[in-house]
């Protein structure tokens, strides 16, 4: 079976590191996924030379045919099964391995090397994966080893707050838990993707009120603007969402006349829309 890859796979490049691999055997999360792969490679060898065309009952994940990563396992083709897989796949013990190997390989600087932003996944850190999959017990993992709360996604600069406050309503119950354990490890409150957005300003547009009443106790800025001078105020009135308007005006005193770049107020937006 050819060498099998680190935590980041084909990354580094380092021969020091792959010698040192080779010298101490696989990792404890690699030994852990060839035990647990061997037996369903050979039943995925089976099943696939008995019927190779695929079928849509295969399991996917993000696009992956996990019985193929079974079957590559089994004929001795490396797999990166990376952090961000391990997030995915749910699997709070491959999550928990990775990190333990990483520290191990990498002890200076295993928590910048954990913090990567992955192409594959839209340029999410594994953190916002966590969010974005829902899973508390994932996210509270990788928050212990003191990954940065704060990463901002490579293509739309949010961070792991911005997609904890700006998902379905019906996503709400089981993201509070995961949006106060973010503000517990010292996430920012008011950082800004890349069009200047706050998660303040997400929650206001989707009126999502107990999510605003949480991010303004944690001293999130209700005055703050985007880049094109939108407030949460503005946002608020943008989505229609009259029990935001309420809680930012009436509560937390929001000036309705503070105008954006191109001399609009709040009242000019709601005019705007009607």
């Amino acid at each position: 079976m050819e060498a099998l890859p680190g935590p980041l796979g084909n990354a580094t490049g380092d021969s020091d590191v792959a010698e040192h691999e080779e010298a101490a055997g696989p990792a404890p999360a690699v030994r852990r996924l060839q035990t647990s792969t061997e037996e369903a490679g050979r039943s995925a060898l089976s099943s696939w030379l008995a019927n190779p065309e695929p079928k849509p009952a295969v399991r996917r994940v993000r696009g992956r045919n996990l019985p193929l990563y079974d079957l590559r396992w089994f004929l001795g083709v490396c797999i990166d099964y990376s952090l961000a897989d391990a997030v995915i796949l749910g699997d709070v013990d491959m999550v928990a391995d990775v990190l333990e190997d990483t520290q191990e390989l990498y002890p200076d600087t295993w928590q910048q090397v954990m913090n990567k932003r992955w192409p594959k996944h839209d340029g999410m850190s594994a953190l916002s994966l966590a969010v974005c999959e829902e899973r508390q017990d994932i996210l509270e993992c990788l928050l212990a080893a003191k990954l940065d709360p704060d990463v901002r996604d490579r293509t739309t600069g949010k961070a792991p707050l911005h997609h904890a406050v700006a998902k379905e309503a019906t996503s709400l119950k089981s993201l509070k838990p995961i949006l106060e354990a973010l503000l517990q490890a010292g996430c920012e409150v008011d950082i800004r993707d890349k069009k200047g957005a706050t998660a303040l300003m997400l929650a206001c547009v989707h009126g999502h009120t107990e999510t605003i009443r949480l991010l303004i106790h944690n001293q999130a800025d209700i005055e703050a603007r985007d880049k094109g001078g939108w407030r949460p105020l503005t946002y608020a009135v943008y989505g229609g969402q009259h029990q935001a308007v309420h809680i930012l005006l009436e509560e937390q005193g929001a000036d309705a006349d503070l105008k954006d770049k191109h001399g609009l107020d709040a009242q000019h937006v709601a005019a705007l829309l009607h």
